[in-house]
């Protein structure tokens, strides 16, 4: 019981970003329950967080040998590695996460990311489609699968998928700069600055859109308009 209550007051302090303190609350459940597995694995979410990377994939792989069904665990240290563009070990984590899971959604995008990245573009699609088919609202998959499509040259495709990522979160500024993109690439001039307008109105201060809009003016012959942009 003991052990509980400093594992709550750690996930509490954890919720409000205090970090080291929740750090001292897992010690201390820890001290009173060795095994307690999600002590250890919570304490490494903090490391995480704390962006000490090291004593997090250590507190993962703890957690791995005390409970190897403990899947969250390979996930989470795929994440650690990929926050310091390690790619291939956190591509190697993610496989693991999906042996040991294979029906959870994020899983199968981060390691989407992790190949499209690795220029692995057919199976970061493959991913992609995996994260969606399980989460079908998946606004981030739809953009990064689109993202590797139109680095394939399937324009179509990643138009059709950037405006399903859109679709699904209306708030994602990227994903209208990036169907923008695509448009312009198409030919598609005022498309394209529709897109681009509609990502600025979400986030003021997106210069890559401003930049983009200009240039997709500029192809449309609005000169004027390019050089406000």
């Amino acid at each position: 019981a003991e052990a509980e209550k400093h594992y709550n007051t750690g996930v509490t302090l954890m919720e409000n970003d205090k970090f080291s303190e929740a750090i001292s609350e897992f010690n201390q459940a820890l001290n009173v329950l060795p095994d307690f597995t999600k002590a250890l694995f919570n304490r490494g979410m903090a490391y995480l967080s704390m962006k000490q990377y090291d004593k997090a994939v250590g507190d993962f792989g703890s957690t791995l040998t005390k409970d190897p069904t403990y899947h969250e665990a390979h996930f989470e240290t795929g994440v650690a590695y990929w926050e310091q563009n390690d790619v291939a070990k956190a591509m190697d984590a993610f496989s693991k996460a999906i042996v040991g899971n294979n029906k959870e959604a994020k899983y199968y995008y981060y390691r989407g990311v992790s190949r499209f990245q690795s220029d692995d573009l057919d199976n970061a699609i493959e991913d992609f489609t995996v994260a969606i088919s399980l989460k079908s609202n998946y606004a981030y998959a739809y953009n990064d699968r689109g993202s590797a499509k139109r680095k394939k040259g399937d324009l179509d495709g990643a138009i059709q998928d950037y405006k399903m990522a859109v679709k699904n979160n209306p708030k994602l500024a990227f994903a209208y700069n990036n169907l923008g993109s695509a448009k312009r690439k198409n030919e598609d001039y005022k498309g394209a600055i529709m897109e681009y307008s509609q990502a600025i109105r979400l986030d003021k201060n997106y210069f890559l859109a401003f930049n983009n809009r200009g240039l997709a003016k500029y192809a449309d012959d609005n000169y004027e308009g390019a050089v406000e942009d």
